[in-house]
């Protein structure tokens, strides 16, 4: 994990905003928080504790790293990863993947079985 993503990753523990280079953390109330890079929306956590990923039409390595650096920290054992120009989110070794789609909502909680929703 980057010293950036680290940050990140400490400022929500620690329920702080913080702009850093492209990457901004804010914090929208009663738990609620939102993680912008380069000013869009990539991860956002509402009140109830339901989180959702988007790459706004970014599929980038960056966006890939931070969203990943999220993961680790606040759910454990899921990632993103790419497969022949397709982005896919994936809980530890397990065989089951989803494709990753705009909104895609994951669990806060360290599970083996995803519970894959969209705010669409």
């Amino acid at each position: 994990m980057r010293v950036l993503e680290a940050n990140i990753c400490k400022a929500i523990d620690q329920g702080r905003n913080l702009k850093s280079s492209n990457t901004e953390v804010y914090h929208t109330g009663n738990g609620g928080f939102v993680v912008k890079l380069y000013g869009h929306t990539i991860w956002q956590t509402d009140e109830q504790g339901k989180s959702y990923m988007f790459a706004c039409g970014w599929e980038t390595n960056t966006t890939k790293s931070r969203l990943n650096a999220l993961l680790e920290h606040l759910i454990g054992n899921t990632y993103v990863y790419q497969e022949r120009h397709t982005w896919y989110v994936k809980v530890g070794r397990s065989l089951h993947k989803e494709p990753f789609y705009e909104g895609i909502e994951l669990p806060l909680i360290n599970t083996s079985r995803p519970i894959f929703n969209s705010i669409r």
